[in-house]
């Protein structure tokens, strides 16, 4: 790969994809962009393996009953690892009670391996 300016661009994109999964609902599209030794945590910060359990972590983020907007932040990198930051505003379509809106920032760490940029540690309630 070139310089640090076009790795960056691709771990950008990475956080760009996974970000445009979860805003099109595609919470499956999401946890394949994960290592396989990827990890997420949850709101309560549990610490949650896997695709399969990613995926399902994931589901509750995209279900129907809530929006997700998303603004991509910074992606810096170092060596074969990235840091990215989005900030997420989730809020529900509730169809006859009062809705709720949280507010959070989403951190990324990507690393890079054979097939490119994969997320490594993904900390979306903080």
């Amino acid at each position: 790969m070139g310089n640090d300016a076009e790795m960056a661009a691709h771990a950008a994109g990475t956080a760009e994809r996974f970000a445009g999964a979860l805003i099109a609902g595609d919470a499956g599209t999401a946890a394949r962009l994960f290592s396989p030794a990827g990890t997420c945590l949850s709101r309560d910060g549990t610490e949650v393996r896997g695709p399969a359990a990613i995926g399902a972590l994931l589901r509750q983020v995209t279900d129907s009953e809530h929006r997700l907007a998303i603004h991509l932040g910074r992606t810096i990198i170092g060596g074969d690892v990235a840091f990215s930051t989005q900030f997420w505003t989730q809020r529900s379509r509730p169809p006859e009670r009062e809705g709720f809106e949280s507010i959070s920032t989403a951190r990324l760490v990507l690393g890079r391996g054979g097939s490119g940029w994969e997320i490594l540690i993904a900390s979306p309630w903080e």
